[in-house]
């Protein structure tokens, strides 16, 4: 009698951790957002906020391939803002992004082309040509042409081909070429 009431209380106390808890699952979900240029290119390392639907907001950057993971996310749907880009400020608009809708082509950036000439016109190789206050520099072509992507505003370009120097003020607009 004794070993049946023991057993009975073992069985009792047991009967808990036997027990499958109910799974209830919610519509809350991890999303992958891209971020990506007018022209296709990633906005790798940008700074982004993520605003969840009860307007909770929380900051991030995204990787080399314009990826953001926002975790938890409640119904799938959230708002994406980009602050800066490779250290320039961008301060985009909100993006309303989804599971099925995840890529966003931050409309806020263009393609600045800039091509070094000499007198009679011909294209400069090999010339350097610097983005005044930000990180971009580069090194023209064969046909004297370079390229950079660029939040939209007014840059000083400088052009040097050894000791020579020249220096223009140019406009990038957001979604075009310049």
């Amino acid at each position: 009698m004794r070993i049946l009431a023991v057993f009975l209380v073992l069985i009792l106390l047991a009967a808990p951790v036997l027990a499958q808890p109910w799974i209830i699952t919610t519509d809350v979900y991890d999303v992958e957002v891209v971020l990506v240029t007018p022209f296709g290119t990633y906005l790798d390392n940008a700074e982004v906020q993520i605003k969840r639907l009860d307007g909770s907001i929380f900051t991030t950057s995204s990787d080399g391939y314009g990826r953001v993971l926002a975790e938890e996310i409640p119904k799938g749907v959230l708002y994406v803002k980009v602050i800066s880009w490779r250290g320039m400020k961008l301060d985009t608009e909100w993006y309303k992004v989804s599971l099925s809708s995840n890529t966003v082509t931050v409309d806020k950036i263009g393609l600045l082309r800039v091509k070094a000439v000499g007198e009679r016109g011909q294209g400069l190789a090999g010339a350097v040509v610097y983005v005044e206050d930000t990180p971009l520099s580069g090194a023209t072509r064969e046909d004297g042409v370079v390229e950079f992507i660029l939040p939209e505003n007014s840059y000083r370009v400088k052009v040097c081909l050894g000791e020579t120097c020249n220096t223009a003020t140019v406009k990038v607009v957001g979604g075009e070429v310049g």
